[in-house]
């Protein structure tokens, strides 16, 4: 048997969802659907064509998360718990996005 990997269990064995605020809940949830409906169900076309998805960077922008804990300069100012669960969720639909969401930070804000 086979594990499928591209859907989230949706299971929070240590009840921490219990201890986000709503506001770093509302984050998560909006990359953890992101990344099911949008990433992951075609990342691994991107991966074996060794192609960026730029048609992706529309999408990432309207999710606000670019900047994620600085304050200003049109960056969301999120927690850095909201942050991390940014990394988490974008890092489980694809690393690479994941990773060039950080370098974008750095580049188009820099501090």
């Amino acid at each position: 048997m086979i594990a499928d990997v591209t859907r989230s269990l949706g299971t929070d064995y240590y009840l921490l969802d219990e201890m986000l605020s709503e506001e770093d809940r509302a984050v998560r949830d909006r990359v953890h659907s992101f990344a099911d409906e949008e990433l992951i169900p075609v990342i691994n076309e991107y991966w074996e064509k060794a192609q960026f998805p730029f048609e992706m960077i529309p999408k990432i922008a309207e999710l606000n998360i670019a900047g994620t804990t600085i304050e200003g300069y049109g960056c969301p100012g999120m927690s850095h718990l909201a942050a991390g669960l940014v990394a988490v969720e974008m890092g489980r639909g694809d690393g690479s996005i994941r990773g060039s969401i950080r370098t974008w930070r750095w580049e188009l804000y820099p501090c």
